[in-house]
């Protein structure tokens, strides 16, 4: 059971980090200006935002330090 959650939060950091590194490439990507639970990635909505306030660069870079830390929780769980 713990090697499927270390899996799962690694998985998950995983997915955090290919969507800040690849999906967030210009202003316009991080700007959200939808309705909360619109597209069915609810934890990605509601962190663009509170992020959405913040500087493009810091908010990238905060995206980035979380799934970092999924990651890590993960390997460490494992």
């Amino acid at each position: 059971m713990v090697l499927i959650l270390g899996a799962v939060l690694i998985l998950w950091g995983g997915f955090i980090l290919y969507a800040s590194i690849f999906k967030m490439e210009r202003r316009k990507d991080y700007v959200d200006d939808g309705r909360l639970g619109s597209s069915g990635y609810l934890e990605w909505e509601s962190l663009m935002k509170l992020l959405n306030k913040l500087p493009y660069r810091l908010a990238k870079s905060v995206v980035i330090i979380i799934g970092s830390g999924f990651i890590l929780l993960g390997a460490w769980v494992i």
